[in-house]
């Protein structure tokens, strides 16, 4: 298990991936005034999982915790290359905002 920490956002925090080979489980912490955001996950070239909403239950405090459980085919898996996620919220207009990416795994041809 290692923490992701690219510059914390405003809106996620404390995040942690475990899991290896396509089974993923991503925790941290989300503003509690959001109470969803979506995600999606790819490889660089292509989206190995869509747009997916995810629901947050708040408690009248500041941060709320998360999580999320991944399942990507092996087939879908690069041999070379990193797997990333990335959680985010949606303006009044549908755009993505306060994106926060997530390396879920990284793989290399050696590796083999």
């Amino acid at each position: 298990m290692y923490k992701n920490n690219p510059l914390e956002e405003q809106n996620f925090r404390n995040v942690f991936v475990s899991g290896k080979n396509g089974k993923y489980l991503i925790t941290g912490e989300i503003r509690s005034k959001m109470n969803d955001f979506f995600y999606i996950v790819e490889d660089g070239h292509n989206e190995l999982i869509k747009e997916t909403k995810a629901m947050v239950e708040t408690e009248d405090q500041l941060w709320s915790k998360f999580s999320i459980h991944l399942d990507i085919h092996k087939k879908l898996l690069p041999e070379n290359g990193n797997i990333t996620l990335y959680m985010y919220a949606k303006n009044k207009l549908g755009g993505m905002i306060h994106t926060y990416p997530v390396v879920l795994e990284k793989f290399s041809k050696e590796q083999s």
